[in-house]
């Protein structure tokens, strides 16, 4: 055969033969998932599981990007039967849920919800107001340059650590700010054309100067992030506030944190869920006080170029933006439109999820330990957590029992194994104290 394109066809076609050869020895059930026509040496996971995924593409409803068969059927059990309640409940859950749904109410809002808070951006003039402005957002579980957060010490289970890293941008991974490509490019174009889009919503004059400022800082902000593996690896590093001032002098860190622990105003008015001032956040870092970790550490000298003085306009439109983006959810039918028009590039949804299957998980996401609490005391079956414990209980007498006559062990580390596994506590379905 002369013509290389017949080569190519005859390689292909042996390919496909092979691949079906090979799957002839699978289990029935394995066999209708392989897709046998792709080659296993370059691409795997589509040769596993292609023909299943072609078959079952479509049962992924178009408000969702995924779908997990048994564990999709057991949720979907757990939410109508919630939503009965929450109709009803009198507690934060339920009112929180009714506020939701009350769908005239807010369209009537519109962005008006929005405008303290831009009230409060535009406000920002020099690096104090920017940092209390930032607080702020903090907050209300918004980043803007920097994240942090409370977790446990992954050195040490038994305590907590305070954690600071690099903050969560719009786009999936870095790759979307950074790749030189067609594809890439049409993803960047699209996030600034929705960006100014929901600038004009709020009423900027600037939108589209303004959204480019974003891409712009955002680039930045992905430059000096870590790739997927990296970010999998670092669990942080144990560090100081003198430390972190050495990678990034230009932060104000003391004035942040301190601000941080104080029970600033509530921007717009309201009730503020703060009562007393956290004075231990003044003990992150110090001896006898929660550990102060570091994640991505070479983020953070950008960090530190990212704060010069004339970089305010942007940091500011990087606020209104994230500001936006996390008010959009609960917002009027344009705002959440378009959110899906953004999501609908980046992560397949097609349309808007239905309004108690929204609002159910807003409840889940902003009221979690009453609509936990909601859950277990009217519909969890307790028999099954009785179960649980029991079941618990006796995996760990057969741990302990092969513990016991375990050869490799040194008697040392047997020791060990043994005070661990009696230290440990078991919770099911609502948190106890042991």
């Amino acid at each position: 055969i002369e013509d290389s394109s017949e080569h190519a066809k005859l390689a292909e076609a042996a390919s496909e033969i092979a691949g079906t050869v090979a799957a002839a020895e699978f289990p029935e059930e394995m066999r209708s998932s392989v897709d046998p026509s792709v080659n296993p040496c370059d691409d795997f996971y589509e040769y596993a599981c292609g023909a299943w995924i072609e078959d079952n593409k479509h049962d992924i409803n178009p408000f969702e990007t995924r779908k997990a068969l048994s564990w999709t059927s057991a949720s979907d059990r757990a939410r109508e039967a919630e939503t009965k309640l929450l109709e009803t409940d009198k507690g934060p859950a339920g009112t929180f849920y009714r506020s939701c749904m009350d769908v005239a109410a807010v369209e009537k809002a519109g962005a008006a919800p929005l405008r303290p808070w831009l009230d409060m951006i535009d406000a920002v003039k020099d690096m104090p107001s920017l940092v209390s402005a930032a607080v702020q957002l903090n907050k209300q579980d918004m980043d803007v340059l920097w994240s942090w957060y409370l977790d446990n010490n992954p050195h040490k289970a038994d305590e907590y650590a305070f954690f600071l890293d690099s903050p969560s941008t719009s786009l999936p991974d870095k790759s979307y700010y950074l790749e030189d490509s067609a594809e890439m490019e049409a993803h960047r174009r699209l996030f600034v054309g929705i960006v100014a889009d929901f600038f004009k919503m709020v009423g900027r004059e600037d939108a589209h100067h303004e959204a480019e400022l974003v891409l712009e800082l955002e680039t930045k902000l992905a430059a000096g992030d870590q790739d997927r593996v990296d970010q999998r690896n670092d669990h942080g590093s144990f560090t100081s506030w003198h430390k972190v001032k050495e990678l990034a002098p230009a932060v104000p860190w003391s004035s942040w944190l301190s601000q941080l622990g104080e029970c600033t105003p509530v921007v717009g008015g309201g009730v503020n869920p703060c009562t007393t001032p956290h004075h231990a956040i003044h003990t992150v870092g110090e001896s006898g006080g929660v550990p102060l970790l570091l994640r991505n550490k070479q983020f953070f000298p950008v960090l530190n170029e990212l704060m010069a003085p004339d970089n305010i306009d942007a940091i500011k439109a990087e606020m209104r933006w994230k500001l936006i983006r996390n008010g959009a959810l609960y917002l009027s039918a344009e705002f959440l439109d378009k959110m899906v028009e953004l999501s609908k590039d980046l992560y397949g949804v097609q349309q808007k999820s239905p309004r108690p299957r929204k609002c159910f998980y807003s409840v889940s996401s902003n009221t979690p330990w009453p609509a936990a609490k909601l859950y277990t005391d009217n519909i969890f079956p307790h028999a099954n957590r009785d179960a649980a414990l029991v079941m618990l209980e006796h995996i760990r007498s057969q741990f302990m029992e092969a513990l016991s006559t375990e050869e490799w062990m040194s008697a040392e580390d047997r020791v060990a194994a043994q005070h661990k596994l009696k230290q440990m506590f078991f919770q099911v379905a609502w948190p106890t104290d042991k």
